[in-house]
């Protein structure tokens, strides 16, 4: 089976539009709002308005303690990874297919741990979720200890078969950051043992879909919601092991984390996590903006449709105007309306980043902040779902692929200049 190009008058419509119009129409995720689900949330593509309590702390930021503040979460960070990897059962967690991060208080990413890129990445959605629907929900509402769980990709994940955990931190009754683990389980209790096949062929067939669900709370889980989630897979023991160890990860995260605090005090900790977001977005926009101006292209494939050969077109343009970026996919093959390997919008974005933030960004902070300066647009596609009941599952391999392109456009760029 061949998955052929979008049709004709379809690509002459995107064709004939400006850049600026491709990005005012596709820079954003193209499916529709659910229960647990609001795409708005996945596209903030900007830095949050700042808290009280990070206004407060901005006059306390000497240079040199900045410095060593951002070193010591690099290594609060590094540390959850490793306690991830050494406590988890999962052979893909114990191979480092994880993500750790710490966040703002309004969810955006502060720093994030080397493994796979898209997991740190990833867990900003549902934290603004959880901000925006349940905090002045009366029946859910968020304290301290609070645990919630995800692992829908629609919701801001990967795929089902990667499990995320997240927790709030309080200091003093204020909400100062979040804290997050999440990596690849594998068991969902999908039409498949392990999960991933390539013969699903709708979001049905690919097991649990759970969008943020508070499933603990005073730093325990809730045995109803957790006895829930083991009953629906066919590994138990091994996923109710591997919730814990994401929890002992979260909080290890939050002890070291409020140590600092004891340190130099929570108005420091909150601006120090905000200025780190700062500081890679401004270096990020002077590391672009020593490339030349141009338009870079490459054009990858995928032959397969995960049930049965296919082909699909993934091209990626690459323009660089000033201090900014913007990803350009226009071009990219249809939805093929069956089989896993359907991308969502935010998870291209996480996968531009796997491709830029080690080679374009070397030597810069990890954080959302560089993203600042990259927009990313496509048109309704397999890059850019917008279909309900679309299987995802292997969407992180259209995700490589994706890298892949991407990298052959930024070395381009790099060469030129």
């Amino acid at each position: 089976m061949t998955v052929a190009p979008a049709s004709q008058s379809m690509m002459l419509d995107v064709a004939a539009m400006g850049l600026d119009e491709r990005i005012a129409r596709f820079g954003r995720p193209l499916m529709k709002p659910g229960p647990g689900l609001d795409p708005e949330v996945l596209h903030r593509e900007v830095l949050e308005e700042p808290t009280e309590l990070e206004l407060a702390g901005e006059g306390r930021l000497d240079p040199v303690d900045l410095e060593i503040f951002l070193h010591k979460l690099d290594s609060i960070i590094d540390d959850g990874r490793d306690v991830c990897k050494y406590l988890s059962m999962a052979e893909m967690l114990q191979a480092g297919d994880l993500g750790v991060g710490i966040f703002t208080a309004k969810g955006d990413l502060a720093g994030m741990s080397t493994g796979v890129i898209l997991h740190a990445l990833l867990h900003y959605g549902p934290v603004k979720y959880v901000l925006k629907h349940y905090v002045d929900d009366p029946t859910v509402g968020l304290a301290d200890g609070d645990i919630f769980f995800f692992n829908d990709p629609d919701a801001g994940g990967v795929h089902t078969y990667d499990h995320f955990l997240m927790m709030p931190v309080f200091s003093d009754g204020e909400l100062l950051a979040w804290v997050a683990c999440g990596g690849h389980q594998g068991e969902t209790g999908s039409r498949s043992p392990g999960g991933w096949s390539p013969e699903i062929g709708t979001r049905y067939e690919e097991g649990l879909h759970i969008t943020p669900l508070r499933v603990g709370t005073d730093f325990r889980f809730h045995t109803d919601h957790l006895e829930f989630l083991l009953n629906s897979v066919r590994t138990p023991r091994q996923n109710s092991l591997d919730m814990k160890a994401r929890l002992a990860v979260c909080v290890r995260l939050r002890q070291q984390l409020l140590r600092e605090v004891e340190r130099r005090g929570a108005p420091f900790v909150a601006a120090g996590l905000r200025r780190s977001i700062k500081t890679s977005a401004e270096l990020a926009r002077r590391r672009i903006a020593g490339f030349n101006d141009g338009v870079y292209r490459s054009v990858v494939f995928l032959d397969t449709i995960g049930i049965e050969d296919g082909l699909i077109r993934l091209p990626v343009e690459l323009h660089k105007q000033g201090d900014e970026l913007i990803v350009d996919m226009a071009g990219a093959s249809p939805e093929p309306g069956i089989g896993p390997f359907h991308l969502r919008w935010h998870l291209a974005r996480a996968a531009s980043a796997a491709a830029l933030f080690p080679t374009v960004f070397r030597g810069l902070r990890w954080s959302i902040g560089l993203f600042d300066p990259i927009k990313l647009t496509a048109p309704p596609s397999i890059v850019n779902a917008p279909s309900r009941d679309a299987g995802t599952g292997s969407g992180s391999h259209t995700g490589r692929v994706v890298v892949q392109g991407l990298l052959l456009a930024a070395m381009r760029m790099l060469h030129d200049s």
